[in-house]
C-alpha cells in the first residue's frame, strides 16, 4: 500500500511543473548593487534562471502557443499563477531591478568614469586591474556607454608602467581579443619576475 502511494506522489511531483517548486527567486539571484553584480550580469543570472524554471516565455513578450498546441495548458496555468499572485516574485523581482536600474542610470554614469582613470598602480595585482576594468566596462554598457574590447584594450595599454611597454606595443600592433591582451600582459609581468 505504501509503495501505491510513494510512487503516486513521485508521479505527481514529476508532473508538476518546476516554477511550482521556487518560493522567491531573489533567495537564488544576488541583489543588485551595480558593483559586485552588474545589471547585465543580474540579466543574464535572471534570465537563466527563468529558462531554468520555464517561466521566461511568462514574463517577456513571447506570445503564448497557440491552443492545440501540446505546451499551451502548461502555460495557461503557469500564466495564472502570475496573474494570482503565487509567482509574483518571478514578475516583482525583474521589474523592481528595472525600476532600480533606471532611476540611478545618470548617477552611476559619472561614477563610473573612474574607468578612464583607473591604473594599475591603483589595484591590489595585474589581474584585479584588468577584473575592474572588465567590470567598469560591463557597467558602462549597463548604461549605454558602449565599450568594447578595443577601448577595453586601449585602456588598459595607457594606464600600464612603462616595463610593460613591450607587450603594449604588440597588443597596439595586433588584433587581440581581451582574453588574448590579458593573457599578453600577463606572460610579459611572469617573465619580468622570473629576471634575476
Amino acid at each position: 500500500m505504501t509503495e501505491k502511494y510513494g510512487s503516486l506522489a513521485t508521479a505527481e511531483a514529476k508532473a508538476l511543473h518546476p516554477v511550482y517548486f521556487v518560493n522567491n527567486i531573489q533567495n537564488k539571484i544576488p541583489s543588485l548593487d551595480g558593483t559586485s553584480v552588474t545589471y547585465s550580469q543580474w540579466v543574464k543570472l535572471f534570465t537563466l534562471h527563468a529558462k531554468g524554471y520555464r517561466v521566461l516565455s511568462n514574463i517577456d513578450d513571447t506570445p503564448p502557443p497557440v491552443a492545440s498546441d501540446a505546451s499551451y495548458k502548461t502555460w495557461t496555468e503557469v500564466d495564472a499563477s502570475f496573474n494570482n499572485g503565487s509567482m509574483a516574485h518571478f514578475q516583482y523581482s525583474l521589474e523592481q531591478t528595472q525600476i532600480i536600474f533606471l532611476s540611478n542610470k545618470k548617477a552611476r554614469v559619472a561614477a563610473l568614469e573612474k574607468f578612464s582613470n583607473l591604473t594599475l598602480v591603483a589595484c591590489s595585482s595585474l589581474n584585479d586591474y584588468c577584473q575592474q576594468l572588465q567590470d567598469l566596462g560591463e557597467q558602462l554598457n549597463d548604461v549605454g556607454h558602449k565599450v568594447d574590447e578595443s577601448r577595453l584594450i586601449c585602456q588598459l595599454v595607457s594606464r600600464i608602467p612603462r616595463e610593460y611597454d613591450a607587450a603594449a606595443t604588440i597588443m597596439n600592433l595586433s588584433n587581440l581579443s581581451w582574453d588574448e591582451a590579458r593573457t599578453a600582459i600577463d606572460l610579459e609581468r611572469q617573465r619580468q619576475e622570473a629576471r634575476p
